[in-house]
């Protein structure tokens, strides 16, 4: 398996620990979770942000950020030979007619 695949197993592994069913009413079930220390609801929280929010974030702002770097580069290249030339972005790029 693939590190994408895996990731958010390893991510949201703790939710099996933490919720379970529970009868809130005869007959009637929910899913909620118990924290056995003090600290534990803090510490969900806490790993459910970096999880969820920052670390996809994070990975998202690296891969931009690689893309920029080495992309950029050549990007920049065709932009500059292009005006260069004097061609601007039609006559670089021609426009394909509609066929009806």
């Amino acid at each position: 398996m693939s590190v994408g695949v895996l990731t958010p197993y390893l991510c949201l592994v703790c939710q099996v620990f933490i919720f379970s069913r529970s009868e809130v009413a005869p007959g009637e079930f929910e899913c909620w979770g118990h924290f056995t220390e003090p600290w534990g609801l803090k510490a969900y929280v806490t790993w459910m942000t970096v999880a969820v929010f920052l670390l996809p974030a994070l990975i998202i702002t690296v891969c931009q950020v690689i893309l920029v770097v080495l992309a950029g580069p050549s990007i920049a290249t065709q932009f500059t030979k292009s005006h260069s030339l004097g061609l601007n972005s039609r006559q670089q790029y021609p426009v394909l007619k509609r066929v009806a």
